[in-house]
């Protein structure tokens, strides 16, 4: 509660007190039951002033309920995190859906080492033999995504109706790998100190019923493009 919202409750407070003090002369000036009658303005007042507090507490308590933008999906022993809010803009948002059900799905078809439906629905193009190399190499590793990793900055720099281009940093210091059997954690594939931020660039383009993933690069450093990334 800031100080506008306590003066404000004051204010509000000292307003029925005043009301019930005018209130409870009146009635003792009236007759002798003046005494009971001010007792019952000021438990009235005191009811009044708690429902004012609680009316206050619960809209503030909604007002930060709704906060926070960031969103986390949890995938078995991975976490996806998506930092930023949708965007505004209708369009933008779409493509921001696509992309993120389509890294959610990817991601999916990794841990089950298989193709997750839909996936195809939003994986698409070049990026279809991206991910079914990435499906076949951890089914021969045995090793699955675990973890969090942590998109931010996340933006459509490009837009037409039909194709778009999403970039986003990427924070991979907790991304792990790890034996689905055993739970075991293979350093191997955890990040590199200085190599942890990257930048991600994500081709889209526009299906039936929604945007899809068609191509990417990532940018690792030292490759400047990523520096935007380093925390």
């Amino acid at each position: 509660m800031d100080w506008r919202e306590r003066r404000n409750l004051q204010a509000e407070f000292w307003n029925l007190e005043y009301d019930r003090r005018e209130r409870e002369q009146q009635g003792a000036g009236g007759g002798g039951d003046g005494g009971c009658g001010g007792c019952l303005l000021v438990v009235l007042a005191v009811v009044v002033a708690l429902s004012v507090i609680a009316w206050i507490g619960s809209r503030l308590a909604g007002s930060n309920s709704g906060s926070s933008s960031e969103e986390s999906v949890q995938l078995g022993p991975y976490t996806q995190v998506f930092t930023d809010p949708l965007p505004t803009d209708p369009t933008q948002a779409k493509i921001i859906e696509g992309f993120r059900e389509g890294i959610i799905l990817w991601t999916k078809s990794d841990i089950a080492m298989d193709m997750v439906p839909p996936v195809m629905n939003y994986v698409t193009g070049n990026a279809v033999s991206h991910m079914t190399a990435a499906v076949a190499a951890a089914k021969a590793r045995n090793r699955v995504p675990a973890g969090t990793d942590r998109l931010f900055h996340t933006q459509v720099t490009v837009a037409t109706d039909t194709s778009a281009t999403v970039t986003t940093c990427e924070d991979t210091t907790k991304y792990r790998e790890e034996n689905p059997n055993t739970g075991e954690i293979d350093p191997a594939y955890t990040a590199k100190p200085g190599k942890a931020y990257l930048l991600d660039t994500w081709q889209m383009v526009r299906r039936s019923g929604n945007w899809a993933i068609s191509a990417f690069s990532i940018a690792v450093p030292p490759n400047p493009r990523a520096a935007a990334c380093q925390p």
